[in-house]
């Protein structure tokens, strides 16, 4: 190989070398900077949860809790709320202590006991007409699955 004939090879190698580091850092700074974007989100996103009120769960238990959640509930500024049940409980008056605290903290409560196990598009159907006719804008779900599933499913189709 001749003097020129190296000396091109060389040059070309490190031109390309060269390419090759320059391409890396262009792509290591590109990734860097989609880094940073990433974490200065993350850091704008964390601030604006610490601003934004969030709701804090709770859970009322033993003796006086159902007034307790009639005045909670009164609070929040609900005047009307449709209470779901099935007739079994109706009927042994579990709902009367909940019921009698709503009405003393001044809400007006219409009742719909119509949900069965496993409630069919039907009842369904009926409490959210009963849900409508009322002018509720709340509603509580007293009992066990199957009332809370009605509850939730006319509050979606409503």
């Amino acid at each position: 190989m001749t003097d020129r004939q190296l000396l091109q090879t060389s040059t070309t190698t490190a031109r390309s070398l060269t390419n090759s580091i320059n391409n890396w850092w262009i792509q290591a700074d590109a990734n860097h900077l989609s880094y940073l974007y990433a974490r200065a989100r993350i850091r704008a996103l964390g601030v604006v949860a610490r601003l934004v009120p969030a709701p804090t769960p709770f859970m009322l238990t033993g003796p006086g809790s159902s007034g307790e959640l009639a005045g909670l509930i009164a609070d929040r500024g609900v005047r009307s709320i449709l209470v779901v049940t099935d007739g079994v409980l109706m009927e042994l008056g579990v709902v009367d202590p909940v019921l009698n605290a709503l009405k003393e903290a001044g809400v007006a409560v219409t009742v719909f006991s119509e949900v069965e196990p496993d409630p069919t598009i039907d009842v369904i159907t009926a409490g959210v007409e009963r849900l409508r006719a009322s002018g509720a804008t709340a509603v509580l779900a007293v009992g066990g699955g199957s009332p809370i599933d009605a509850a939730k499913a006319m509050i979606a189709c409503n």
